[in-house]
């Protein structure tokens, strides 16, 4: 024979916890703070462009002037 089926409600344990899920909350304060990311993010693109040409144009990017603006020194 099978045993009967339990249908009260069952009450909870009081020592669990449930599980610490930070990426939710990390999502949450995200969606909450959309703007300010956005604005956060496109600063660090920004940036990380200019580095980025630098290392890969390296000095000459900003020497290219400096001959001409002293050029009255140099004759």
């Amino acid at each position: 024979m099978s045993q009967p089926v339990r249908l009260h409600k069952q009450e909870p344990k009081k020592n669990q916890i449930p599980p610490f899920n930070i990426s939710k909350r990390i999502e949450a304060w995200v969606l909450a703070h959309a703007t300010l990311c956005l604005i956060v993010a496109i600063c660090l693109l920004m940036a990380l462009f200019v580095v980025v040409i630098f290392l890969l144009v390296g000095v000459s990017a900003t020497e290219s002037g400096v001959q001409y603006n002293q050029f009255s020194n140099i004759v």
